[in-house]
Parts: structure tokens; sequence; C-alpha cells
């Protein structure tokens, strides 16, 4: 019996499936990453399609208006084939991996190596690269190659004895005679013997490089760093692919769970770095050969589904990972497409749901070194949050980027071309106006843009204290939709057709809920150590998101403390920077895994007092005015 055939338009790609294939699957095969925040559950609307022609058997209810099921739409991950369609991809249903969608990390001149110095320390990697003459044998002297190997290394004053691979051992004997003797060597030096990886003729211009990696639950970020000199030679990011098996590390858990779905996700992610490879060599004009280590960081859950691990019990009481110190791990054994043999060492994780992406940007901020208090906040897809200085670290984590990233919002999108990051109010007027990213024809409205719409409602009292919209403020443009109501940000005539965009009430819930839910975390923290908010000597606010992120109306909404504006600063992709300080430097490698040593973390959902500073702040900006003498009610 002849199979099924799915034909994608608008690139007419035809796949032949088995029957009873879920289409999500089936358009993932087809080259479509069909946006599904949910990982497949139904509810979030973001994988729609249009049927053009055939039928499917559908799992369960779609979550549709009337107007699309007349015009055929489904939604993707609850449909199963069962006989020839062809399906037409919506352009914003599906994820665009491009190099220009993500604002790149690196700073105008930024040397990770000057800053390894500046902090007194000396380029030091854990792999390096030493030119040694090796003598050949005579019948006089006539020990064998590595054992001339050996003594030649010695005299560099790295002792041995030495370890080495039989690949290597393999293709010693010529690497020796093809240039009499005159070779480069890589080591390892790991914290047991000194590892040969590589002996080669050397060569003019051969450099070692380090690759820094973050594995975010949304973005991956990856650096090629010379570890000789600690200049950044490349740098590439791009969506993690597994966000169509999931917006957030909860949906990724749970899709991880399902028959092949762990082996699927860690494909997915592997796939998406092998790109971000691709594009790092033709920048540095590298080959893979040339990569001999890597640092890895992110979350628990991603560093888990990166290596294949089964994250299960990351969610399940009482929460504990299968590791949070990992073992220095080998390339090929993890399918990282660099030098085989090449050190991969993973950032060292807290628990659950702080990872080593907090430990690395803990370390690149020195919180761990600084004597001033420093409350350092990521505010990514995940918020986790660290409070303390160089005689102690707590740290938390709360939900807090799901809603900022377009989760659970209904013209809610992630920062990329077309999104509102910015909005400003007339506060005479009450005229509101906006900021496009990349200009063109808006479709919606990011986190930053989100934080500033709150701010300026709250401001022109179109939103009460509660987060509840307020009809007589507006009545052009707050209006009723259903049983709630909605408000009128952009009229679909200048969308380009896409229709209104609006925030609803529910939304505003759904941001305040996530505002709070930070503060809650801040002020937990503090009471936890007996400690105030003017405590705070200084704040680091660290993830993509917090580029663009304005302070003041961070504040205005009660979602960071109400401290002196100086106190703030942004440090960018702490996880990246991180990841390439370690990289080269392994006294700092050490102190890493010294940060995570010292966390005490806080699991939120049993601490006591918790919910009761969660419900607190789920006014605007705060049930307790005196935490914000800054922030003036309309």
């Amino acid at each position: 019996m002849k199979n099924p055939v799915v034909r994608f338009l608008p690139n007419k790609v035809d796949i032949e499936v088995e029957e009873g294939a879920s289409l999500l699957e089936v358009a993932r095969r087809a080259g479509y990453v069909l946006q599904s925040e949910c990982g497949g559950q139904g509810t979030c609307r973001s994988c729609i399609v249009r049927l053009v022609s055939g039928d499917v058997f559908l799992t369960g209810e779609p979550n549709l208006t009337a107007k699309e099921r007349e015009e055929d739409y489904i939604l993707a991950c609850l449909a199963r084939v069962t006989e020839d369609l062809v399906v037409e991809v919506p352009e914003d249903s599906e994820y665009s991996f491009s190099p220009d969608a993500i604002e790149s990390e690196r700073s105008p001149g930024e040397r990770p190596g000057q800053e390894i110095q500046a902090r007194g320390l000396v380029i030091d990697p854990a792999v390096k690269r030493i030119s040694i003459v090796v003598p050949p044998p005579t019948m006089e002297s006539n020990s064998s190659d590595f054992e001339r190997v050996q003594t030649a290394l010695e005299k560099t004053n790295i002792a041995g004895p030495y370890d080495a691979g039989v690949d290597l051992l393999r293709a010693l004997s010529s690497s020796l005679r093809r240039n009499n003797g005159l070779v480069d060597v890589t080591l390892f030096l790991s914290n047991r013997l000194p590892e040969i990886l590589k002996i080669e003729t050397r060569g003019e211009n051969v450099r070692e490089v380090g690759l820094a990696l973050d594995v975010g639950t949304t973005t991956l970020f990856a650096r090629l760093i010379d570890l000789e000199s600690g200049d950044v030679l490349a740098e590439a990011s791009d969506f993690n692919a597994q966000i169509s098996c999931g917006g957030d590390v909860i949906h990724r858990i749970i899709y991880a769970s399902k028959a092949g779905g762990l082996e699927e996700l860690r494909t997915l992610v592997l796939g998406t770095v092998a790109g971000l490879l691709k594009r790092l060599g033709e920048e540095a004009k590298s080959d893979r050969d040339s990569i001999t280590a890597a640092v890895v960081a992110g979350n628990t859950t991603m560093q888990h589904l990166f290596l294949g691990l089964d994250p299960k019990t990351i969610r399940e009481e009482p929460y504990v990972p299968t590791v949070t110190h990992f073992p220095i791990l080998r390339a090929a054994e993890i399918g990282l497409d660099i030098f085989p043999q090449s050190p991969v060492f993973m950032a060292p994780s807290v628990a659950s749901y702080v990872g080593g992406d907090i430990t690395a940007g803990l370390l690149a901020a020195g919180v761990h070194r600084s004597k001033k208090l420093t409350l350092y906040v990521d505010l990514g897809t995940n918020g986790e949050i660290a409070l303390g200085n160089e005689d102690w670290l707590t740290a938390c984590a709360c939900s807090a980027g799901p809603a900022f990233e377009g989760t659970g919002v209904k013209c809610g999108m992630r920062a990329l071309p077309g999104g509102i990051d910015q909005v400003k109010a007339d506060h005479d007027t009450g005229k509101l106006t906006y900021r496009i990213i990349g200009g063109g024809i808006p479709k919606g409205i990011c986190g930053s843009g989100l934080i500033d719409l709150l701010a300026e409602l709250r401001a022109t009292n179109r939103i009460t204290a509660r987060g509840k919209l307020n009809p007589d403020a507006d009545p052009e443009r707050i209006r009723k939709a259903g049983r709630r109501a909605e408000m009128l940000l952009v009229n679909g005539a200048a969308t380009g057709g896409r229709g209104d965009i609006v925030i609803t009430d529910a939304d505003l819930d759904n941001l305040i809920r996530t505002k709070g839910a930070i503060f809650a975390g801040i002020q937990t923290l503090l009471k936890g150590v007996g400690l105030e908010t003017a405590a705070i000597e200084r704040v680091v606010i660290a993830g993509s998101f917090g580029k663009h992120l304005d302070i003041e109306n961070a504040i205005r909404i009660g979602m960071l403390p109400d401290l002196p504006r100086d106190r703030f600063e942004y440090i960018g992709n702490g996880s990246l920077r991180g990841a390439g300080l370690t990289l080269l430097s392994r006294q700092l490698w050490d102190e890493l895994h010294e940060i995570a040593r010292r966390i005490t973390y806080f699991e939120l959902s049993s601490w006591p007092g918790y919910m009761d500073e969660f419900m607190a702040a789920l006014f605007l900006p705060h049930t307790d005015g005196s935490l914000f003498p800054s922030v003036k009610s309309p």
C-alpha cells in the first residue's frame, strides 16, 4: 500500500510519510521549523497551517476561530496524516533562521584576553600548542618515538608522563619524520596527566582555537577565540531549533518524554550548533580540527538535552537533575563537530533551575570577587536571580521569560524584525508612539515593548493598579472583546493585513504575574539573608532581552527594585562571556566551579513566604508603595 505524500507550499516540497505521522514532525522533515510554543499540545496556535487539499485526523479540538476553520486552517501539532495532502505554511507560522535576526553580542574591540589580564591573570588555557624539536633516533640512542617526544616536551617545563590516544600513536612515526622532527604539539593540561591531542608538522600561522557556546532555550550564541591571544575571531548566533518542540524548558522536558523525543531534541540542537560552526569557520578561516577546546554553558535543562540526558526529574519533586558538576567530555562522544579529541567543559550548574549559564554569568560579572552586594538578574526565557558578593552567594529561579518573549500574549512576539520594542505615551495627550525593530510594518510587540507599554498605560491611567483596562480613560481604543476587554495599539490597516495589534486583559494578567514573579524572587532572596532592598549596591542585568530594557520603566511597573539608577548596568550575554573567559584561564575554570559550590539555592516553590511576596507584587508597582518611592501614581 502506497504511503501518503504531503506537499508543502510555498516551496513545493514533497515528503512521503507513514500513515498516522504528525504533520508538525513531517513539516520539520520538509525543512519547515514551525513555531510550537506549547510543545505540540494544541494550546498556543503557533503552528497554524492551511489545508489546500486532502484531510487529516485531528487528535484534539483545535484552538481556532470559526473563520479560520471555514478557511481550512488546522494546527499541525494535532493533525495526523491519513492521505495525500497539500499544505500551505503561512509566513508567520515558521521560524526564519536568519543570521541578521539576532543581534551580535560582541562589543566593538572586545577582547576576552584583555579582560583576563585586567583581572591580574595571565592567559593560561587548558589546551596549548607548543613547538618542539624531536631528534631522530640513532644506534646509540634508539628510544621509541613516543619516548623521544616526551623527552622533548619535558624540556618545555611541562612535566610528564603524558597521555595519548591510539589515533595519535598510529600517525606518530610519519609525523616525526616528515620535517626532521620539527613539530607542533597540542597539549591538554588536564588535572591528571598532560595529554597529547595532536602532533603536526610545524606550520606557519597555525593557531589553536577554542569554542565558547551559550546554549539558550531560545537562542544559541557561539564564539571562536584564539587560545593564545585571547581575541574573538568570529561570532555567530541562531535560534535553537528545539523551539519547534516547545517554547520553554517545561514543554521541552515533556517533549523529551515522548518516544524518540529526547534524541530528536539532541539532534535538533546539535544541528543548530553545526550550522553555527560552519559560519564561524568561514568568518575565521579555520577548519574544524583547529578547534581543540570548548566550553558550553546553558541552563540545566538545555545542558541535559545537549548531552542527551533524560531531564524528567528536573520537574519532579524533589527537582534533582542527573548531574550538576560535569566530567570533562570529548567532542566526538557528544557529537560536537570539532576536533574529535577536544575536551568539552560543561559549565557547572547549581540546581534544576539555576544552571551553568548563571554560574558563567556570575563569573563574567565578577560577583564572586566583589565587595559590593550585587543583584544579578538574567532576563532570558527563564528568569534566574542571584544575590551576593565575595563572601556569599544565593540564587533562585522564577518563570519570567515566556510572557516577555511572546508566549501567552495575544500579539506578543520575540525581539525580531517587525516587533515593537519601544512604546512612548504623551502624558498630556495620551498619544502612543512606538519603534519597530528593523522598521517596516509592525507584526507584534516584544518583551521590552510590553514593559514600556505596561508602564505607559499605568502612567496615563489606561490601566488600574491591578492591571485592568480602564475604558473611561480611553474609550476610543479600549473596547469589549467577548467577556473581556482589549486595547487597540495598531490598527490592522497599518499591519499589512495581519490584523489589529492589541493588548488584552488576559495579556495584562500574564505580564503582571511575570513581573511579580521576578520581584518576588528578589525580595525572597533579600529576606532570606536578612537584608533590605537599599543594601543592594550593584544591579547587573544580563540576557539578550536586557539589552533593550528600559530600566526606568522596569522599575515603574515594579519588576526591578527602586534603587539609584547609577547602580544598574547591563552585562550582555553573561553566559557567553563567562564561557569565553574560562576557555582562556584554568584559574577561572576553577573559580567557576567554586561559584557553583558556594551558591545557596532557594527553591521558590517550597520556600516559606514566597507566595506572600508574589501576591503582594501583583500590583503596579506593588501593594507596598514605600518600596517604590520614585514611582508616582497617575
